[in-house]
Order: C-alpha cells, then structure tokens, then sequence
C-alpha cells in the first residue's frame, strides 16, 4: 500500500535479508526458509572485526559494494542467466537434501552468487588467480558445514535428529571417529579428520564419538550423546 492507502506496484525482492536474534523461530516451515548461523562467544577474531569497522568507516566497503554493482550493470541479464544455470546446477548436486527440500535451493544461490563476486575481485585486480581459488575452496567448506548444522534446526523425528546432529557434529570439527587402534581411519576427512598443512598428517578434530571397523560405526554412548546436545543447543535432544 502506498501512503494514501492504495495499492501500490508489486516489488519483488532482489536481495537476502540478513537479520540477528537471540532466539530462532519456531515452526519447521520457517526454519526451512532460513539458514541459520549460530554465533557463539569466541567466533568472532576482535582483531580482524575491528579492521573491517575500520574500513567501512573509511568507506571502503561502500567504494567495494559501488564498484560490484557498477560491474554488474553493464552485465547484468548475461549474469542473470549464468545465476540461474549454475544454481540449477549446484542444487543438483544435492547438498543438504537429506534435511529440507528448500535447503539445497538456499545454499545454492549463495554458493554461485560468491563465484559471480570472486570473478568481479578478480577481474578488478583485487584479488590473484590463487587468492580467488582459495576462496571458491574455503566457501564450497564453509556451505558444506553450515548445511550440514542445518540439522538440528530441520529434522524432527529424535533418531533422525540425533544421527543428523552427529554428522553435523563430524563436518564442523566438533568430532571424530577413529580406528580400533585410536588412529585415523579409512576416508578419515569423512570422520572428523584433518590434514596438518605442515606434515600432511591426520589430526582429529574434537571429541571421539565411536569407532569404525570395516563398514560397521560403533558408537561411545555417552560421548556421542554429550556432542549432539551441545550441538542441540538450548533445543533439547529428546
């Protein structure tokens, strides 16, 4: 309605909302229609956040946000159509299916939309061709993870709910599966493992949860339970 209280021109929305709270809403429907990012004390490096409220006080995130949009323009239905086919591509790959029919479509269109700004930081000399592979690689981690802590917010039935909280709980880092001997197991990147960057050794991440031998997981109770309440956070896990 417009300010004498007539209809007024459908404006549809051509950017994500992004919003703070202290809680998450309730009901399935819309938490399907978010993707939620929990910030816990200790998240955020002071240093670095200080650094970027010094930049935007000297504007050089608006001069950024100017040139991008600036950029787009003179291509703008060409990256129109490429948004599109690469979501539809991505989306097809899958990722967070196992959760929510929106979720793939949501991290999607970030995940092309990132691909589309790195070409621009490229393209302006902003960043290198390494700087922009590095990038592309720490989003696609980064999507991987927050669609798999998507779960405690999607899944409903306590099982399901439990052994998504888990998987949730492996992706992040928060905990690792070892051998029967405590070491790293097969595919050990799948079980909460990572690569030291100095020796290329396997390093586990977080608190045991089990074991796997062959192609059986044998779960510690009580360690297994702890994690994914603590991932659960103030939702209980029934």
């Amino acid at each position: 309605m417009n300010g004498r209280g007539r209809p007024s021109a459908a404006q549809p929305p051509r950017a994500l909302l992004l919003a703070t709270g202290e809680q998450v809403p309730q009901g399935q429907s819309i938490r399907a229609r978010l993707l939620i990012v929990e910030v816990k004390p200790g998240d955020v490096n002071r240093d670095v956040l200080s650094e970027c409220q010094s930049a935007a006080a000297e504007g050089f995130l608006a001069l950024s946000m100017s040139g991008f949009v600036h950029w787009m323009a003179r291509r703008y239905e060409e990256l129109q159509q490429r948004l599109h086919n690469r979501v539809r591509e991505i989306r097809s790959h899958g990722r967070g299916r196992e959760f929510h029919a929106r979720l793939p479509g949501a991290l999607a269109e970030l995940h092309a939309a990132w691909e589309i700004f790195l070409d621009f930081a490229f393209e302006t000399g902003a960043i290198s061709r390494s700087e922009k592979h590095a990038l592309a690689e720490r989003n696609e981690k980064a999507l991987d993870q927050l669609g798999a802590l998507q779960a405690k917010y999607q899944v409903s039935d306590p099982a399901l709910r439990f052994v998504s909280l888990l998987r949730a709980a492996l992706a992040s880092g928060r905990a690792h599966v070892a051998d029967r001997h405590g070491k790293a197991p097969e595919l050990p990147d799948c079980w909460g493992w990572r690569r030291k960057p100095t020796s290329r050794a396997w390093v586990s991440q977080g608190t045991r949860i089990g074991w796997v031998v062959a192609s059986d997981l044998f779960l510690e109770p009580v360690a297994s339970y702890q994690v994914a309440q603590q991932l659960a956070g103030s939702s209980n896990l029934r």
